[in-house]
């Protein structure tokens, strides 16, 4: 496994964008909260952080809806793989989640 040294505005723009992703389908599994934990924790984020962060995504109106942007292209490819493989954690892909990657890339 390669890892990347990121900005911190890139880092929270990544956890924020999958944190959106994860939102977007309304419903969030197991498998997706331990994803977004693991991925919180390589940013460098606090447990408690990720883990409240990932509890009230769905009810957080002063979360910006907006696809992150990144500095680097490298980035954003990871974040796209990283964001299909929690996409798909659930064992199916859904059309909301499907359509905000594809308006990310």
């Amino acid at each position: 496994m390669v890892v990347m040294k990121i900005s911190p505005i890139d880092a929270g723009e990544y956890f924020r964008g999958l944190l959106l992703l994860i939102g977007k389908d309304r419903t969030i599994t197991e498998a997706e909260k331990e994803l977004m934990k693991r991925i919180g924790k390589t940013l460098g984020f606090e447990r408690e952080f990720c883990d409240n962060a990932i509890r009230d995504v769905l009810e957080n109106k002063y979360i910006a809806d907006t696809p992150p942007e990144f500095s680097t292209n490298d980035l954003a490819m990871k974040f796209i793989k990283d964001g299909l493989a929690i996409a798909f954690s659930d064992n199916k892909l859904h059309m909301s989640e499907a359509e905000w990657l594809r308006s990310t890339a």
